[in-house]
């Protein structure tokens, strides 16, 4: 066995892989009262003028933030984050406009300024503020504070960034920029009290049971969003007819229950409950703010939430792992001795295992009481990033170059994505000894062939490229053998973006001709020794915490 700083290689051994999950913790919605404010005046212009959808107004109140002794390089950060999370809810989200002003005297106990105080003219009010006395892991939490008295949609809210945020080092924007925008949705639309506010054309409110219902699968009883729109975005996604609904989660505490989509089947989503190393926006969770009847969506996803794509009714029914073994090798993983890709070919990491003793009989895929994957996901084993010194080290497009050594000629950019690969440049090979043969997660440059439906890689100076449905392919110089992707599973932007938000931010849509053909996962994993990924604080194991006090804690 050889440790490398990064890395270690197992051959012929099984292995629990321990290491730290470098977790984005929220604080969820607070559990505090909230005002209805009186529009009643104004219901009867509104119900004239429903046709009448346009962007969100947001009135950002900074005035708390001023009070606070924040450094200057804090409060310019917070700023910019909270600016670039507006304009990514601007550019998704249309209402119809309020037709009164907006005033509240504060929010969760936060004050305001006298301008919110005497009313301004908006569809929604956030306030920035930023708590230093929570040091428990959590980033961020935020409140309703106020909703609308006719039709109960959320008018103003708050964003509390705490001591833990990281804003003075590399990848800090993108990556408060999905914490920001997970608290403000939860904020719009996804919290639970708001599912029985949910609203028709009229103001009135929806039936619960129009909102939510339960079923059992897989002998675990589980809620779900019903709501026309989330179903028929779900159908489409999954490729299964016969849902009824899309799960939400039923693991963690109070706080993380029902209050974000189901991570077993929703991983990559930016709305489930757990940090992931690849976030995107789905369609399905577009489509749960249009049920809400408060707003309408512009599909600028880039069709990036790919997780699941196509799978069938099995990938919701069936139990992630049977007999050791799964089906849905794209979306879980079965071997510990392998490196892993995450599903959209983000970030590398590892598949995820750990002991526990609180494995129920429905979750016991191993045979075993205290063998299981990851707790979010129903104990399915995904992959997962070790956690390290820098934010999103193991990403393809923002992480740490010279991971492995500069002969192996990874690539990190905004055109990378994740390949798992026994390359090695003959040129190199005397130095790489312990490289060859061995299956490692490792980031290439790629380039989308739209015409051909195809995928080119470039390993160093050379390319190749990958068939529509994937395969392996060589390189000319190199020994080993590249394992190709779908088409589909890096190629689905209309137009060019690299990210979740720099694909909002610059508008684009899912390509029209993606997924035309018959679609067919290849599941060619490799099933060789590899090498995978270790941190220095691989002695132990940390899960992700919940906590409740007086605010209902939710890990994003």
């Amino acid at each position: 066995m050889i440790v490398y700083p990064k890395i270690q290689y197992f051959i012929f051994y099984t292995l629990f892989l321990e290491f730290v999950i470098s977790h984005r913790a929220c604080g969820g919605v607070r559990d505090s009262n909230v005002t209805l404010f009186n529009s009643y005046p104004n219901k009867g212009k509104r119900m004239l003028d429903s046709s009448n959808w346009s962007p969100i107004r947001i009135y950002v109140d900074y005035y708390s933030l001023h009070q606070m002794n924040l450094s200057s390089p804090m409060l310019t950060s917070i700023k910019t984050i909270i600016n670039q999370t507006v304009s990514v809810i601007q550019t998704l989200i249309n209402v119809q406009p309020s037709g009164f002003n907006i005033s509240i005297n504060s929010c969760g106990g936060i004050p305001v300024s006298p301008e919110v105080i005497s009313g301004v003219d908006a569809d929604l009010i956030i306030i920035p503020s930023y708590d230093n006395n929570l040091d428990d892991g959590t980033e961020a939490y935020s409140s309703i504070c106020v909703q609308d008295s006719w039709n109960y949609r959320p008018l103003a809210g708050l964003i509390s960034f705490t001591r833990n945020i990281r804003y003075n080092e590399p990848n800090w924007l993108e990556y408060n920029t999905v914490l920001a925008l997970h608290e403000l949705t939860h904020v719009l639309v996804f919290s639970e009290k708001l599912f029985y506010n949910f609203t028709n054309s009229d103001g009135s409110i929806k039936d619960f049971s129009d909102v939510i219902t339960k079923q059992t699968i897989n002998g675990v009883e589980r809620l779900m969003i019903k709501t026309p729109k989330v179903v028929a975005a779900a159908k489409k996604h999954f490729g299964c007819d016969k849902l009824i609904g899309v799960e939400l989660e039923n693991q963690g505490g109070i706080g993380t229950m029902t209050n974000h989509w189901e991570a077993r089947i929703m991983l990559t989503d930016y709305m489930i409950g757990v940090s992931y190393d690849e976030t995107t926006i789905s369609d399905i969770t577009l489509a749960l703010l249009e049920d809400s009847g408060w707003y309408k969506t512009n599909n600028y996803t880039a069709g990036l939430f790919r997780y699941g794509k196509n799978e069938g009714c099995s990938f919701l029914n069936s139990k992630c792992i049977i007999d050791g073994k799964t089906s849905f090798p794209e979306e879980y993983c079965d071997s510990s001795t392998l490196p892993t890709c995450s599903n959209g070919r983000v970030s590398k990491g590892n598949c995820f295992f750990q002991n526990s003793d609180q494995i129920t009989t429905p979750y016991q895929y191993f045979g075993s009481t205290s063998r299981g994957g990851f707790r979010d996901s129903d104990y399915c084993p995904i992959p997962v990033a070790p956690s390290g010194s820098k934010l999103m080290e193991y990403n393809c497009k923002y992480g740490v170059d010279n991971m492995y050594p500069f002969t192996l000629e990874e690539k990190i950019s905004n055109n990378s994505a994740c390949f798992l690969s026994t390359l090695v440049n003959y040129n190199y090979a005397a130095n790489l000894t312990n490289y060859i043969g061995k299956v490692k997660a490792i980031c290439y440059q790629y380039y989308c062939d739209d015409i051909n439906k195809g995928v080119i890689v470039n390993v160093g100076k050379i390319n190749s490229t990958c068939q529509t449905s994937g395969g392996n392919v060589t390189f000319p110089g190199y020994s080993g053998e590249l394992y190709c992707p779908d088409y589909n599973l890096l190629c689905t932007m209309s137009s060019y973006c690299y990210s979740m938000i720099d694909c909002v931010l610059k508008k684009v849509v899912e390509k029209n001709d993606t997924y035309d053909y018959n679609y067919i996962r290849n599941h060619q994993i490799p099933t060789k020794d590899g090498i995978v990924f270790l941190t220095s604080n691989s002695n132990f194991l940390k899960v992700f915490s919940f906590i409740s006090f007086i605010v209902i804690y939710i890990f994003i």
